[in-house]
Order: C-alpha cells, then structure tokens, then sequence
C-alpha cells in the first residue's frame, strides 16, 4: 500500500492569501497593508543560484506562517477601521476592475507573468465526456489555442465592445451542483453535472446550474483573460 499523498502546504497557503486579499481589497490597495501583502508574497518565493525569484512549493511551511501573520494584521486593521469590504461567506469571489489590475499587476512583478488572452469559449468532443470552460487564444490555431479554465484562475470577461469589464471572478470548482443520473428513470444510477445543454464537469462556487449558463451563454465569443 502507498503512502498517502502529503498536503499541499504551499497551494493551501496560495488560496488562502487569495482569499484574504478578496476580503480586505481596500485595506491593501489604499496603501494600509501593501508592505504586509508584499511581504507576505514574497514568502512564497526563493532566490536561485543565479539570483533570480522563482515560485517554489518548497516554501509551504514559510508562507503558510506568513499568510497566518497577514491574516492576524487584516483582523486587527480592518477591527480597528472598518469591517471587511467583502462578505467572507460570498461564494461567488467576484472582483472588481481595480482588484483585477492589482493582481495582475502583482504577479506580473512577482512572477513575470502574462495574462493569456482570447475569446471565452466552450469545449467538448467526443471521449471528453462532457463540455470544458475555456478560453481560445489569440495568434494560435486548433488545440493549440485551447485553454480549459481550471480552479484557481483569475478569469476577466470584457464586455460587447471588448473595452469594459463585465465579469472577473476567481473559479472555485463547484463539483456537486446540478448533478443528475444519466437516465431518469435510473436517478441511482451513474450521473453527472448539468449545465444548459451540456453535461459538464463543474461550474463557478456561488453560481447555480441556470445563474452560470445565463452568465456564459451571453458573454460566449467576448474578450477574455486568464491569470493564472
């Protein structure tokens, strides 16, 4: 028998800094906490031989610590000023344009990375056994192109003119919502979730099955962009 498979320290410690930054968006960006929310990214990166940062998940235990320490300074601001400009209960992690440019701007320093940029679209064939949220990029052709949206993305939707922003949420993977058997007169049998006219493999926390496919089906072929 294998050993079980140890927790991820350093992705538990990513989301929860994440989650944090949704709840005190405005202690961070009117400059209150930006020492700490720098500081606090900085634990989840090592300096290599060559001097450069790089992400690394062998910094789990030192971030976790560091995200502790960030969410300790959050409580005892945000008690002090204000309360949270987030309900923590909100499922649906949606952001705003000025949160959006904030950590993309942060992960671009940090990181050096890149948005991916394209249309948002739908994908499925066959043996895929079910349809995929996706973004097709921009310059690339085929499967190429193809970018399956997965937990944890940072995913902007423009709107019409491709110039304002109609949506930007974190995806948390919601596995369970509109879940049903395959054959109705079988509902103990196998299933699956669905999602307007397709089987799918999960949707957005905080959407159900219709709020989710009224979002996609009017923002399908928009502007997209991906953090990730």
């Amino acid at each position: 028998m294998s050993a079980p498979e140890a927790p991820d320290t350093y992705g538990a410690a990513w989301l929860a800094l994440h989650k944090l930054y949704l709840r005190y968006a405005r202690l961070v960006n009117d400059g209150t906490l930006r020492d700490a929310w720098t500081a606090t990214n900085d634990a989840f990166y090592r300096t290599d031989a060559q001097g450069k940062r790089r992400a690394s998940r062998d910094e789990g235990e030192r971030a976790a610590r560091a995200v502790a320490t960030f969410a300790a300074a959050c409580e005892a601001e945000a008690a002090r000023r204000e309360p949270p400009t987030a309900d923590p209960d909100d499922e649906r992690q949606e952001l705003t344009s000025e949160d959006v440019h904030f950590i993309a701007r942060r992960r671009a320093e940090t990181e050096g990375t890149t948005p991916l940029r394209g249309v948002l679209a739908d994908y499925w064939e066959t043996g895929s056994e079910g349809a995929y949220w996706a973004v097709e990029l921009d310059d690339r052709e085929g499967y190429a192109a193809l970018r399956v949206l997965q937990g944890g993305d940072l995913l902007v939707i423009h709107d019409a003119s491709g110039e304002g922003v109609a949506l930007a949420l974190v995806l948390i993977e919601d596995m369970t919502s509109g879940w049903r058997p395959y054959h109705a007169d079988a509902p103990w049998g196998l299933g699956q979730q669905a999602c307007g006219p397709y089987w799918v493999h999960w949707i957005p926390k905080g959407y159900s099955p219709r709020q989710w496919w009224d979002v996609f089906s009017r923002h399908r072929g928009h502007r997209a962009e991906v953090y990730r």
